[in-house]
């Protein structure tokens, strides 16, 4: 067989595995590796570099090692495949033994039965390395055309950044893809997986292609004889599930005997059967926002209205008797900044709109502008919720658009004076204050004064921790590789909310520029 491409070769294989490839099912009866509706799902829209986060038994690992034999069998590839513990290796390593035992005899395929690491083909020189992330350093021994690690989210920060750059170094020509449950809202698939997503989500692609599948993806996790009658009544929760996602009664009933087997019962469930991304990273705590008001307000999330040219997206109109607080939080526009490993980060900017008559979030927007335009953007959409009031913070890129929402002529915006007179527009968020303000927005949603609805913003409160710094101060913000821009602007809307004029009032303020000692703009 040959195939001038790697492409090819990866159709190829693909195309074989169904063709060559036989497994034990679960009667313990043997039968040809047919795709699943999750494996045919990931290998439609599988890239050079994959990561997958899932449910527990989706079949990842088996359709991956199928390739890697048939691929290292017939191609002559060299494969690697990083399992969680020994014992998963070396189940990994019978399963791949057993499908090289049962390939036609026609084909004339030889490999090493004594080997207890490596399925060595004597017939093309290929072999599928089966190793565990405390596997000595072969990685970097190997050009590798392909690697698969399962659940590298399991493994320790330590050994997990290591091990990722020597698997990425060695597959650098071939493909590289990971798959794991998650295990709390840090460490290196953590973060891998927020990347991801973050991108995907304002329609950008990475280097990497995050997968998610839901455990209603399972063909199995459905109990037979279960109808709607039988069920009783629905929670809150499943029934937004079920109109969501059109679940089936016995799905339900499955959710609900899994949640009642498992010891930490709730928690465990969306760790291990998440249904959605956020969601898989809640019961992980840490949190500075609790996982029970994260959870009830995913629950009452819904899908914008309206989503505007300028990706703005609404979840009310502007209403005449309305009056509404504009949050921004500022960034630079671009690939701002690079920190350590070579490890770029968007600097994206956000704004909140805050209904100040009803204190219901009504309007989002996430995206990169520069600093300039941003601030154009935010007076546009702030004449449009009837000249709302604007609080953006002023620290580093926000001194721009602070000086260019005034250069516009619009004046409805936060200002503070010192003792002296002096004038600065715009909010400082600093270290200083961020606990006060902070502890004010979840008192806000803790009392139910404060109404959000908009999942990406929920979603950046699952991951939001307060760190104790070795000065004592408590620093808050995101975790490396997620955002907390959402939040950030929310805070300005709803903690400067009291600042904002009636509609009958006009604001006029003296534009005066000034820098502080170290040169910024005030």
């Amino acid at each position: 067989m040959s195939a001038n491409t790697l492409t090819e070769r990866t159709n190829i294989i693909r195309e074989l595995v169904p063709q060559k490839v036989w497994i034990l099912n679960k009667q313990k009866v043997w039968q040809k590796l047919t795709p699943n509706a999750v494996q045919r799902d990931y290998i439609e829209h599988k890239t050079h570099r994959s990561e997958v986060l899932k449910s527990r038994r989706m079949g990842i690992s088996t359709w991956e090692l199928g390739e890697d034999v048939v691929g290292a069998a017939y191609y002559g590839e060299r494969t690697m495949l990083i399992a969680q513990n020994r014992d998963a290796a070396r189940n990994l390593l019978l399963v791949g033994q057993q499908m090289a035992d049962r390939f036609p005899k026609s084909d004339k395929i030889v490999y090493d039965k004594n080997n207890t690491s490596i399925i060595s083909f004597k017939n093309s020189g290929g072999f599928v390395i089966i190793g565990t992330s405390r596997t000595p350093d072969f990685p970097r021994s190997f050009t590798l055309d392909r690697v698969h690690w399962t659940e590298p989210a399991m493994a320790s920060d330590e050994v997990a950044y290591e091990l990722y750059a020597a698997l990425n170094e060695a597959a650098s020509h071939g493909t590289f893809s990971m798959e794991s449950t998650a295990k709390g809202a840090s460490g290196l698939f953590y973060e891998k997986v927020i990347e991801a997503k973050r991108l995907q989500d304002v329609g950008l692609s990475g280097e990497w292609r995050l997968h998610f599948y839901a455990w209603w993806w399972g063909e199995d996790n459905e109990l037979a004889g279960w109808d709607w009658s039988r069920l009783g009544p629905l929670t809150d929760e499943e029934a937004m599930l079920t109109a969501e996602h059109k679940l089936r009664a016995g799905q339900i009933a499955w959710r609900r005997a899994k949640i009642a087997d498992l010891p930490r019962g709730l928690d465990q469930f969306y760790e291990e059967y998440p249904e959605s991304v956020e969601g898989a990273f809640l019961a992980a705590g840490g949190s500075f926002f609790p996982a029970g008001l994260t959870k009830l307000l995913f629950e009452h999330c819904t899908v914008p209205l309206y989503i505007r040219e300028d990706k703005m997206e609404q979840w009310e109109l502007p209403r005449p008797e309305c009056y509404y607080s504009l949050g921004a939080d500022c960034g630079g526009g671009g690939e701002a900044r690079i920190e350590t490993g070579g490890r770029s980060e968007l600097d994206t900017s956000a704004v909140v709109v805050l209904c100040l008559k009803h204190l219901n979030v009504v309007a989002t927007w996430q995206g990169l502008l520069p600093p300039e335009a941003f601030g154009t953007r935010l007076v546009e959409w702030a004449k449009l919720y009837n000249n709302a009031f604007v609080a953006p913070e002023r620290n580093g890129f926000g001194a721009t658009v602070c000086r260019t929402v005034l250069d516009l002529g619009y004046s409805n915006i936060y200002v503070e004076e010192d003792t002296e007179g002096s004038v600065s527009v715009g909010w400082h968020n600093s270290y200083a204050v961020r606990p006060a303000y902070i502890s004010a927005f979840r008192e806000g949603l803790l009392s139910g004064a404060l109404r959000i609805q908009q999942r990406a913003l929920v979603q950046e409160m699952t991951t939001f921790t307060g760190r104790l710094q070795p000065s004592g101060e408590i620093k808050y913000q995101a975790p490396r590789g997620a955002s907390d821009d959402l939040i950030w602007a929310a805070i300005g809307a709803w903690q400067f909310k009291e600042f904002a004029p009636s509609p009958s009032m006009e604001r006029q303020i003296a534009w005066r520029p000034r820098k502080d000692r170290w040169g910024n703009l005030k």
